[in-house]
Parts: C-alpha cells; structure tokens; sequence
C-alpha cells in the first residue's frame, strides 16, 4: 500500500470517530514521505519500498527502516528487549525498567518511579548536567542542573498529551513543536534537550534515533507502527504491530499494549459482573418478590449488558454502545447523551441496588433475632452476620451450631472466640474456602454486606469507566 503521513487537519464521521482536526497557529509546511510498504499474513512488515524487511522467530524486527528510506539492523536481548539501533544503545534494570542509553560517548542514566500507574522518570543524569523532572496529572516541569548554572522549563501539552511548547519561569515560550498525527517531529524550534515530545506527558520518550520508547516496546513514527509484537498479544487486538488501533487522533498507547478506551472497556466488563452482582443481591434479598425483584432483574440485565459491551470495546478499542444505549437513540436521544445515560443508569442502579440490599437484609435480621440486633448498628449487625453466614467449612459450621444456631449468632460466638460449647475455639476456614462458598451463596442473599460495599461500587466504577469513555470522546470532538 502507499502511504502518505497524516495531514494536520482531520474531521469526524458521523459515529463520532475523529478523522480529521484544525489546529491554530497554522503548522508549517511539511510534506510527508512516501512510503510503499507490504505486510505478511502475521501482519508484519515483509517489504519496504520493494526492500526485504526480516524479523527473528518472536516477532522483533531485526532488519527495516528507522527514520528514512534506509534499512538498518535491530538488536535485542533475550526478554525480546531493544539493545542497540541506529548508534545508540539501551540498558535496563531487572524489571524491564530503561535505565540507561548510550549515544556514543554521551551516557544517561534515568532515575524511575517505577510504582506509579505509568513509570515516571525522576531523574536524567548526564556528565556534568542533571534533570529533575516533576509530575501531578502528568509531566509538569523540568529543573536543569550543571556545576555552574540552573533553569526550569515548564510542558505545554495538546489534548493527546503531546509537547507543543516549553515555556521558562516568567513565561517565555523557548521551544516549539509540531507533529504529525502518528508521531512524526515535523517542525521544532529551541534547543532545550528533552525526550518528551510525543505523548510526553504520559512519559514516552523520544530518543536521538528517532524511535519512541513506550515501556513495553518500541515504536517507530516513520513507518507508523510498533518494531515489537504487542505482549499481551490477541488482547490488545488482531493485528499486534498497530499504534493506537490505526487512530492516533483519537486514542494514546503509553504503555505500548494498547488503547484507553480498552482499558476502559475493560473496566466497564468487570464493572457490569459488580453490578449483576449487586441486582443479584437485591433480589436475593428481597427472596424475588415484589418491587425487590423486578428492581434486582433490571440492574442485573443492566449488568450483563454492559459486561458484552466492555468486552466488545476492550477487544476492538473502539467505543461500543450497549442495548441500552441504543434503545435510548432509538428513542430520539443524541448518541453522547445515550451512552452517558446508560453510564448513570450503571452508576445510579449499583449503589442503589447494593444500598437496598444492605438496608433490607439489615431490617430482616433485626426482625428475625431482635435480641441479639439489640444495642448494634446496621453495619455491625450486618459484619457479625457474615461472619456466622454459611461461608464456612464444615467443622467449622458444626463447631459453631450448625443449623440450630443463626449465621448470627455464629458471628457473636466467633468473635468471642468460642464454639456453641463455650470452649475457646479457633476458626480453621480459609480465605479462599470463604471466597468460594459465598460465591455458592450469593443467590440466597445471606452475604449482604458484600453486596453493599463491593458490588454497589464495583458496579458503580464500570458506570463511571464508560461514562469517561464517551465523555472524553466528546470533549476531545468539541476542542477540535
């Protein structure tokens, strides 16, 4: 195929997937390469420009282009790492950490966070020249150090994150920058040296050769991919060699494995189990009757169908509507005000359901063994009842009364610490036996509390994670 780089202005169709984009002040002039490039059945480059492109058996490429029509060759280590290309070479810390690179006779070595959600570099130590680097919502500032002198530079940063402009401490622009939508450096003015260009607020680095480090691989702007197969593999989609699904204008890689909005879509998967979870509850504890479970069935339906819409976004990376939200612009809604409504609906319905559970079983319990509620409130009557709930192995249970005593009960004798008999007992069920047995019990609403605490929320932040999807998409629509 032939490609031509991406222009700087794109647009958006009608589904709300951004193809192109004005920027102000007007870019500079820039007219992309031609590049003519085929691929192999694994989606690998096999040709560039009719020349042979190879890879070694786990998919690196070892032999292709860099930064212009010339191919070199790639070296790696043995945990598929890049070591050396283009003149520079790369070292790292045990956990896969960049700590090191080699430009000739220049070395730097970074200092990483390497606990943060994106590993942050604190520090890029040079002969005679220090940085500091400072982040809150991403990369803010840079201290530069040597023997003699210090200044600070301040990041200016586009909607994807990318530096446009660094200014000094009275505000006085000092670089500048512009891109091509997959990364290319088209214009820059300045000399301040810094590796954080392109998305590098998120901390991806831009080295010398021309090649972005991304953490768990590499990619190289020029040919508009990754040199590495993706390590996740078949979950960050089919085709394992793509940056940002073939659609930079709309979604960031810093990490390298893939998309945002998979990330999201994950989290709206795991939160729609929380949230079938919590209507499970509610039902459960209402014994499926009345308002209690027809309230139940919806937020539980509600739930499974964000659990397919999740993992449809998460595998395609693109925003995927649920039947909810369909229905609702089925109805007449605009499709941004559907997905947000679908995501309100998550959030609203899985607190109340895990709430109306809590407040339910706790009116049930007091009812039932009202001298035993007496003098507790409803979070302490509830925690004593789970723990005397059926989540217990069978020496256990019969230790503590078996069916003639209540989960109730159970909960005041273990924390006692004694069995039914008065004699000092020791609890002998595990975790992971709990774990699975109020699995088995979620139906019969005897673990309540769960349902309050974990399910409710749980839910709740799949609401949250698919509402932040679609809303960032708009926000990203409205300042283009």
């Amino acid at each position: 195929m032939s490609l031509a780089d991406d222009e700087k202005e794109y647009g958006h169709v009608q589904r709300g997937v951004t193809v192109w984009e004005v920027t102000a002040p007007l870019p500079h002039d820039y007219t992309p390469p031609q590049r003519v490039m085929t691929y192999d059945a694994d989606n690998r480059l096999a040709t560039f420009n009719g020349q042979a492109v190879s890879h070694d058996l786990d998919g690196n490429m070892t032999y292709g282009p860099l930064t212009n029509n010339s191919l070199v060759g790639y070296n790696y280590d043995a945990r598929n790492r890049l070591l050396a290309v283009g003149g520079l070479e790369y070292g790292y810390d045990p956990h896969g950490n960049r700590v090191a690179l080699t430009n000739g006779a220049t070395v730097s070595r970074f200092v990483i966070n390497p606990n943060a959600v994106l590993s942050q570099v604190l520090m890029r130590v040079r002969a005679g020249l220090t940085n500091y680097y400072v982040y809150g919502l991403g990369l803010l500032c840079e201290v530069t150090e040597t023997a003699t002198n210090s200044y600070l530079r301040y990041y200016h940063y586009d909607y994807r994150g990318s530096t446009v402009a660094l200014t000094d401490h009275e505000s006085r622009v000092t670089d500048w920058y512009e891109y091509s939508a997959y990364g290319t450096l088209t214009y820059r003015s300045g000399n301040t040296n810094t590796p954080f260009l392109f998305n590098g607020r998120y901390g991806v680095q831009t080295d010398p050769n021309g090649l972005l480090y991304m953490r768990a691989r590499y990619y190289n702007p020029y040919i508009c991919r990754f040199i590495n197969p993706d390590p996740i593999g078949f979950s960050g989609g089919l085709n394992w060699y793509v940056y940002a699904d073939g659609n930079p204008v709309n979604y960031l890689d810093p990490y390298g494995l893939w998309s945002w909005t998979q990330t999201f879509g994950v989290l709206r998967a795991v939160g729609g189990v929380f949230e079938a979870a919590a209507g499970i509850g509610l039902g459960a504890a209402t014994s499926w009757t009345g308002v209690g479970a027809a309230a139940g069935s919806a937020v539980a339906l509600h739930g499974l169908d964000q659990i397919q819409a999740g993992l449809r976004q998460a595998w395609t990376g693109e925003l995927t509507e649920s039947l909810t939200s369909s229905g609702l612009e089925a109805v007449g809604m605009s499709r941004t005000a559907a997905n947000l409504t679908d995501a309100g609906i998550s959030v609203v319905g899985s607190l109340g359901a895990g709430m109306a559970t809590v407040g339910v079983r706790a009116t049930q319990i007091a009812a039932a063994e009202p001298t035993l509620a007496q003098g507790m409130t409803t979070w302490q009557m509830l925690r004593t009842y789970e723990k005397g709930a059926r989540a217990l192995n069978t020496a256990d249970y019969w230790a503590l009364g078996g069916d003639l005593t209540s989960p109730l009960y159970k909960g005041l004798l273990l924390e006692q610490g004694v069995n039914i008999s008065g004699d000092a007992y020791r609890l002998t069920t595990s975790g992971m036996e709990r774990f699975v047995q109020s699995l088995k019990l979620a139906p019969t609403g005897l673990t309540p509390l769960g349902y309050g605490l974990v399910a409710g929320p749980g839910g709740a932040v799949g609401g949250v994670a698919n509402g932040l999807s679609w809303l960032g998409s708009e926000i990203q629509t409205l300042r283009k």
